[in-house]
């Protein structure tokens, strides 16, 4: 599958999005979680940039399945190209993207609270919050891809590779990176 923009990218992630469908919201706001962590203790480690960079596919995976799964797909047409953001290079550093991931954490556990709130309360201006924390995790994104002299498109693209992989394999659901 070509994938050239965001909706591309979402609609491939359709055919590897192995969970219970009754429990897609709960699955995919603890899965982004689990990423995000899997990636902070990667580059706390010190672990390779390819490994890096295909962790935070990852993490994209997830963010496309809630763009998916908050109806936010159709308003966004645009290009994975016309993703990358310019970035003063002077600031990427280590502790930078630290940083940075632990800014993706906070955004998390803001999207995570405003789903909570629109779930127990049905009040629509949660959900509008929410789906701006889904766009404010995709700029984190592109942040650290920039920080590791890459892009968002090279990690989903690594991604779709990856994950085409393991589905002609039959290999979608396990554990580890390796399978």
């Amino acid at each position: 599958m070509k994938v050239n923009t965001w909706k591309d990218y979402v609609e491939f992630t359709r055919t590897t999005a192995v969970y219970p469908k009754e429990k897609e919201l709960e699955y995919l706001l603890l899965g982004i979680i689990d990423e995000i962590g899997e990636f902070k203790l990667k580059l706390i480690d010190n672990t390779s940039q390819e490994s890096l960079i295909d962790e935070l596919g990852d993490v994209c995976w997830y963010v496309a399945r809630i763009t998916d799964n908050l109806n936010m797909v159709e308003n966004m047409l645009f290009s994975l190209d016309d993703l990358d953001e310019e970035i003063d290079d002077e600031f990427l550093t280590l502790d930078f993207a630290l940083r940075t991931t632990d800014n993706m954490i906070m955004e998390y556990c803001r999207l995570a609270g405003n789903m909570k709130k629109f779930i127990r309360d049905g009040n629509d201006s949660k959900m509008i919050l929410a789906k701006e924390n889904v766009l404010h995790l995709i700029s984190y994104i592109i942040v650290i891809a920039k920080d590791l002299d890459s892009t968002i498109k090279d990690s989903i693209l690594l991604n779709v590779d990856k994950l085409s992989d393991r589905k002609d394999r039959g290999k979608l659901k396990g554990d580890g990176d390796n399978r």
